[in-house]
């Protein structure tokens, strides 16, 4: 499902988009959701621009779309299933794998 929608709210979403369509956030989809609003359990979504493809970020309902608070991590899904696969579910994901920001250049 698209990110935005689901994290800022549809008319966050639609406002995004129409004012700024190059906005990381307008081509970032849910892999994992961690609840509604108020919810502390992370996120994850990924990144399919072309120049992102395939990045995943950690992020929550009041994280999502600022600059700095939307770690990076991982850069594929074989890396990502790794981490979780190594982790058996013990934590959520740390604040970085991979190192870096979504917005990061």
């Amino acid at each position: 499902m698209p990110a935005s929608p689901r994290l800022l709210g549809h008319e966050s979403a639609e406002k995004v988009a129409r004012d700024d369509p190059e906005d990381l956030t307008n081509s970032c989809y849910v892999l994992v959701d961690g609840g509604h609003g108020g919810s502390t359990e992370p996120h994850v979504v990924i990144d399919l621009s072309p120049e992102r493809v395939g990045r995943f970020y950690a992020t929550s309902w009041d994280t999502y779309g600022l600059v700095g608070e939307m770690p990076i991590v991982a850069t594929s899904v074989v890396e990502l299933l790794q981490f979780l696969l190594r982790d058996e579910g013990r934590d959520a994901l740390p604040a970085s794998l991979y190192g870096g920001d979504a917005y990061d250049p």
